[in-house]
């Protein structure tokens, strides 16, 4: 199993897509814990803390969940001019996005190339609930 050292090593800032398996969003999590990440508030990570379908790291170890409406605001740039693609990452207007079942279990290819999140549209309730509908 490949460790997230060596991307952050590489990357000052990366997205994750972790999915929603339970058992891989823990590992996740786990691994920020063992290689001591914290959140933005400098909380250490805790394998048990919340966490999403969508993580980002960024510069000294910082942990932050990435919102489905943010992941795929992020994608717009790219899918107006999908020939500029590599200058997006390069001059930081994107973040790197590594697939991390992909990454983790060895694959070569763990790079994100294409937005699942097609359309996010929701209706706000009460506070603390949102419903968020995901056309893939």
């Amino acid at each position: 199993m490949r460790s997230l050292k060596e991307l952050v090593n590489q990357y000052e800032r990366i997205w994750f897509s972790v999915g929603s398996d339970d058992d891989l969003q823990l590992q996740f999590m786990t691994e920020l814990e063992e290689h001591g990440y914290h959140w933005a508030s400098q909380k250490p990570v805790v394998s048990f803390d919340r966490r999403s379908f969508f993580m980002g790291i960024g510069p000294n170890k910082s942990v932050g969940i990435v919102t489905w409406q943010i992941w795929r605001v992020s994608w717009l740039n790219e899918e107006a001019n999908p020939d500029n693609r590599d200058e997006c990452y390069r001059n930081g207007k994107a973040p790197v996005r590594i697939d991390y079942e992909k990454y983790s279990r060895g694959d070569e290819d763990y790079f994100v190339h294409e937005n699942i999140v097609k359309n996010v549209g929701g209706f706000l309730y009460q506070p603390g609930g949102k419903i968020i509908l995901i056309d893939e």
